[in-house]
């Protein structure tokens, strides 16, 4: 069913079948041939077109005795974290996915942060066994559960909502989450969280939810996809990519940071089916967030401009601002509407970018403690960022105390 969804006539044939087979169910039921049954799944059974083969059942998704019935609490690992991590973490400090002063009790903190955090009520929280055990079984931290639905209806869903995907931290939601029949219809929200990659944060009603992203092995699957699917690039390319990234953030070099903001700039395809600049700056923050970075984001599409906060595995806290500069275009490309290839004169284009960079400069140094709509004035590392259709230009405002350090220590990857 997970697999057919966008594709009506498999939809329909699997629905078909699986009614046929529930209704050979409801009979051994109702003749005492079978005195206990068990369904799992991440769609609500009631709404399911085909439930009426059943008749009724209990549903125990958040029954308060059964909150962490399909997953590990953090106290049933805790022997195995405190067999296994020593020696995994070692593992990973020496071959450089670690800085060497990580202890043992942050490598526990990254781990829960990476496998578990499931949750029905916000408060009981569950690993998933299939990842953590996969973690045990090979001393790698990365993703190891694949998507539970089809990855080319949620692309499709997240192309037609990339600003609610990129820049939300949080989602209020309602039993609809829950209850919304899993089909092509669904809500982007309703799909995420049927599909694992949300769980409830909070509750704040008997119905009401705040929903965040389960963990970072989610999170980085989704992303890698969405990238994967938006710039038509392979993983080799793409892992290429952050890693450079990734260094020049740390090393904090204006050309080479100038130069991998532009490669993602060009990498985006000219036949686009978004607004030019949301687009832009959405695969700017899906790159920062594939990298794992701890990211917030405050994008004004109006103004073309884009914000970040972000933490680096290292602990640096940096903040970016991005000034999107519209400019116009030469003749041999006045019939592009989308103004996706700009070509201005060499002595307009680096008025405008200088211009741009100034702009986003003046933002950054007018960061006050009192400022609650920016939130990163505490920022060790400042860095301003024009861009000019596909070029972008850094210039470094604050490098902070911590840079040394950091580049001594090295980075942690997870992936």
């Amino acid at each position: 069913m997970r697999a057919a969804l966008g594709d009506g006539e498999k939809t329909k044939k699997y629905r078909e079948a699986l009614s046929n087979f529930y209704s050979v169910i409801k009979g051994l039921v109702s003749e005492n041939y079978i005195h206990f049954w068990f369904i799992t799944g991440i769609s609500k059974f009631s709404y399911n077109p085909f439930s009426y083969a059943l008749g009724n059942c209990e549903d125990i998704t958040r029954s308060a005795e059964y909150l962490a019935l399909c997953g590990f609490t953090r106290s049933e690992l805790q022997p195995l974290f405190d067999k296994y991590l020593p020696e995994i973490l070692k593992k990973q400090i020496y071959i450089g996915h670690l800085p060497q002063s990580t202890t043992i009790e942050q490598f526990e903190v990254m781990v829960a942060a990476y496998y578990g955090g499931y949750s029905w009520d916000g408060i009981t929280k569950a690993f998933n066994p299939f990842s953590i055990l996969n973690f045990f079984k090979t001393h790698e931290l990365r993703p190891f559960c694949p998507m539970s639905v089809d990855p080319r209806l949620i692309l499709k869903k997240i192309k037609n909502n990339l600003a609610l995907f990129f820049h939300e931290d949080s989602y209020d939601a309602s039993d609809v989450a829950l209850c919304e029949p899993l089909d092509g219809n669904i809500h982007l929200i309703s799909l995420l969280f049927q599909a694992g990659f949300l769980t409830v944060s909070q509750k704040t009603g008997p119905s009401l939810f705040i929903l965040k992203e389960q963990n970072q092995e989610t999170r980085q699957s989704l992303n890698n996809a969405v990238i994967r699917d938006l710039i038509g690039k392979n993983d080799l390319e793409i892992s290429r990519l952050r890693a450079q990234i990734d260094s020049a953030l740390i090393d904090l070099k204006e050309e080479s940071l100038s130069d991998r903001f532009s490669q993602i700039l060009n990498w985006i395809p000219s036949s686009i089916h978004a607004p030019l600049e949301l687009y832009f700056q959405s695969l700017i923050v899906a790159f920062l967030k594939v990298l794992n970075y701890k990211i917030r984001a405050a994008t004004s599409e109006s103004r073309a401009r884009i914000e970040l906060s972000l933490q680096t595995p290292s602990d640096a806290h940096c903040v970016i601002e991005f000034e999107f500069a519209k400019i116009a275009l030469e003749n041999d490309g006045a019939d592009d509407p989308e103004n996706l290839n700009p070509k201005p004169a060499r002595a307009k284009s680096e008025e405008i970018m200088g211009k741009a960079l100034n702009d986003a400069t003046s933002r950054i140094n007018a960061y006050t403690r009192d400022d609650t709509v920016n939130f990163a004035f505490a920022a060790e590392r400042k860095i301003a960022v024009g861009v000019v259709g596909r070029v972008a230009k850094v210039k470094i405002i604050e490098r902070g105390e911590r840079e040394t350090n950091n580049q001594s220590n090295g980075v942690s990857h997870a992936s």
